[in-house]
C-alpha cells in the first residue's frame, strides 16, 4: 500500500518555540541545507481542543490556526520540503460523565489542520497518561467517523502508538485500525531500554504490528534521555535497521534548539543532523538492500562459523534476537531477522557470517557438516 511517507525521512516538531529558525523560512532553509535527504516535517499543530500555539507557546513558528500552517506549507515548498500535520487527541471527560463534550471541537481541529492544502497528511498521537487519550472505544469511532467525514477525500491518515505489548492493544490499538492508513511506532531505543538493541526494539514493534497488514513507519530517536543522547553512529544505525525491516518510511524526534538539562546541548543539533544525513535513502547509492539469502542460509552460515570458533551458535542467536522471530516455517524463506551486520559479535565473526550466507545452499550445507564433523558436534 503507497503510503505519503514512501522512501522518505521526516523530522518531528513539537513546539514552535523550541523549533530551530528565527522564521519558518530559516527554518526550512536549515533542514534543506543540514539534512539534504529529509523530505519534510511532521508538524504539531494540535492538543485536544486547543491549538497547539495556544498552549505553552509562542513565537512566528507557534501553530495558532490554519493560517499559521499554510504559512509552514508555503514557506517549505519553496525548499522543495513537505508538511504533514499531527496533533494529541484526548477526549477528556468531567469526573462522573460517560462521555467527552470535546469530540466535535476536537476532530473539527483535526480536519481543519489536514485540509489546509498542501498538508500532505494528518497523524494522531494515541498514547496512555492523563496528558493523551482518555477515551473509550466507542468514542475513538465518533471522533474517527467525524474526522473522515471532513477531510478531503482521500486524506492519508497515520496512528502514532507505542509498539510495545506493555498495554492491552484491544483498546489502544484495534479501535483505530480501521480509520488509518499507516502505523507509526515509537522506537526509541535509549528511552525504552538498552537492555535491547536497537534491532530488537525495531523486532519488537514490526512484529507486533505486522498482523494489521498497515504500512510502518517507525518514529526514532535522535533526543537524549536516561543521562545519555544516542550517539551519531547510533541515530544512523536506527534508519539504516528500519529501512532494512521494511518500513516504508522514517521520522526522528524531534527538531529542538531548546538545550537538553544534561549536557546543555540542543537537543537537535549539528551532530543529530550530520547523523540523519548519513542515511541513505531507499534506492540510493549506499542503501543496504533486503537480503536475499533464507533463514536456513543464516542458521548454516552461524553454525559453521561458531563450529570454526568453537563458540555457541544458540547463545548468539538469543544476543541477537534471533529467535524472537524464527519460526521453522520460515526456513526455506528470504530472512528477515535482526540484520547481521548489528548482531553482538566480534567483527571478524560478523564478516565471516555474511560471507558464508551469500553461498548456494548445497555448498553452504557441504560447508556446515564439515566445521561440524571437525568440531566433533551435531545440530
Amino acid at each position: 500500500m503507497a503510503t505519503p511517507y514512501d522512501g522518505k525521512i521526516l523530522l518531528v516538531s513539537w513546539l514552535g518555540r523550541t523549533t530551530p529558525g528565527a522564521t519558518i523560512a530559516g527554518l526550512a532553509a536549515l533542514i534543506r541545507a543540514r539534512t539534504p535527504n529529509v523530505a519534510g516535517v511532521m508538524l504539531k499543530t494540535s492538543n485536544g481542543v486547543s491549538w497547539q500555539g495556544h498552549l505553552n507557546d509562542s513565537g512566528p513558528l507557534a501553530i495558532t490556526g490554519v493560517t499559521r500552517i499554510a504559512e509552514w506549507v508555503a514557506e517549505f515548498e519553496r525548499q522543495g520540503l513537505e508538511v504533514h500535520v499531527w496533533g494529541v487527541p484526548r477526549a477528556k471527560r468531567p469526573p462522573g460523565a460517560e462521555k467527552s463534550p470535546d469530540l466535535a471541537r476536537e476532530a473539527e481541529k483535526f480536519a481543519n489542520a489536514a485540509s489546509v492544502p498542501s498538508v500532505r497528511s494528518l497523524l494522531l498521537d494515541v498514547e496512555l497518561g492523563p496528558a493523551y487519550w482518555q477515551g473509550r472505544p466507542p468514542e475513538v469511532t465518533e471522533l474517527m467517523a467525524t474526522i473522515r467525514g471532513n477531510v478531503p477525500a482521500g486524506t492519508h491518515i497515520g496512528l502514532i502508538l507505542d509498539g510495545r505489548r506493555n498495554r492491552p492493544f484491544s483498546f489502544w490499538v484495534d479501535p483505530w485500525i480501521p480509520f488509518v492508513d499507516s502505523l507509526h511506532p515509537m522506537v526509541y531505543p535509549v528511552l525504552f531500554g538498552s537492555f535491547q538493541s536497537i534491532e530488537q526494539h525495531l523486532d519488537e514493534a514490526f512484529r507486533n504490528l505486522a498482523g494489521y497488514n498497515k504500512p510502518i513507519a517507525p518514529m526514532l530517536q535522535a533526543f537524549g534521555e536516561f543521562n545519555r543522547r544516542p550517539t551519531p553512529d547510533e541515530i544512523t544505525r536506527q534508519g539504516t535497521a528500519a529501512w532494512r525491516r521494511g518500513a516504508a518510511g522514517l521520522s526522528f524526534f524531534r527538531l529542538g534548539s531548546d538545550l537538553w538539562i544534561v549536557d546543555k546541548k540542543p537537543q537537535m543539533g549539528d551532530p543529530e543532523y550530520a547523523a540523519i544525513a548519513q542515511i541513505p535513502l531507499p534506492g540510493q547509492p549506499g542503501q543496504v538492500a533486503p537480503p536475499t539469502y533464507t533463514w536456513q542460509n543464516v542458521i548454516n552460515a552461524t553454525v559453521t562459523v561458531a563450529a570454526r570458533a568453537n563458540g555457541d551458535w544458540v547463545q548468539w542467536f538469543g544476543d541477537a534476537g534471533v529467535w524472537r522471530v524464527f519460526d521453522n516455517a520460515l526456513r526455506d524463506r528470504p530472512y528477515t531477522g535482526p540484520a547481521i551486520e548489528f548482531w553482538p559479535l566480534p567483527l571478524e565473526l560478523r564478516r565471516q557470517i555474511l560471507e558464508l550466507v551469500g553461498l548456494s545452499p548445497a555448498e553452504l550445507a557441504r560447508l556446515t557438516a564439515a566445521a561440524q564433523a571437525e568440531e566433533g558436534s551435531t545440530p
